[in-house]
């Protein structure tokens, strides 16, 4: 019981340090904007849950492998709590995620949200939606990674988006317009089933092709 108890706390400690690199990460404005009414809270909240099991059972693993090495050269409880805590962050997932915003450079790619962000419009003609018009393709690719939206050619300029949904019913609209070189072949269609509906076309107007492509479920 003093074990699971120890255990216990020591995870307690390494679920305070996740909460503390979680707010140590700045604030995402595009995130906000994008995600803040399709129920990310609630899977972080979920996730973090998950993840202070997961610690606890690391922890058990770790302070196994601790007695068994250290058995004789370590004896205090403390040091070997320490070393147990130093395994456990080591792999934590928010210790890895932190790292690797901090590798990556993660304020080049704040700033480039931001940026985005001043383009994005709220929109509302269901219960939830955005729009933002012209942006660049590094700008749509921060935006398609959240979202799921569809990928485009690397060469495409111009790229406005509408999308807007319900958010409790399946009902959304989404309308995309960007422009790409006359040499890339663009596809066109256009589907129907049920409530469910896509399509492509594309027009050629001051030497590009400006592709339009819709898709809506009712």
């Amino acid at each position: 019981m003093k074990r699971v108890i120890k255990y216990f706390l020591l995870t307690s400690s390494w679920f305070f340090i996740h909460i503390i690199l979680l707010l140590r990460r700045p604030t995402d404005c595009l995130e906000q904007l994008l995600l803040a009414d399709s129920g990310s809270e609630l899977f972080d909240i979920i996730s973090l849950l998950g993840y202070a099991i997961l610690a606890f059972l690391m922890t058990i693993i770790a302070g196994a492998l601790v007695n068994r090495t250290y058995n004789f050269s370590i004896t205090r409880k403390r040091k070997r709590l320490l070393i147990c805590l130093v395994i456990v962050l080591a792999f934590s997932p928010a210790t890895i995620s932190y790292l690797k915003n901090e590798i990556n450079g993660f304020p080049k790619e704040l700033k480039l949200r931001t940026e985005i962000c001043s383009k994005i419009k709220p929109v509302k003609y269901l219960a939830y939606g955005t729009a933002a018009k012209n942006l660049q393709i590094e700008e749509y690719r921060e935006i398609a990674e959240l979202t799921g939206f569809p990928e485009l050619p690397s060469s495409s300029i111009n790229i406005s988006y509408l999308y807007t949904y319900d958010g409790f019913l399946p009902d959304f609209v989404f309308e995309l317009e960007y422009r790409v070189p006359l040499t890339v072949e663009v596809d066109t269609f256009s589907k129907e089933n049920g409530g469910y509906s896509s399509s492509q076309t594309f027009e050629v107007k001051e030497g590009f092709k400006i592709v339009s492509y819709n898709e809506s479920n009712s």
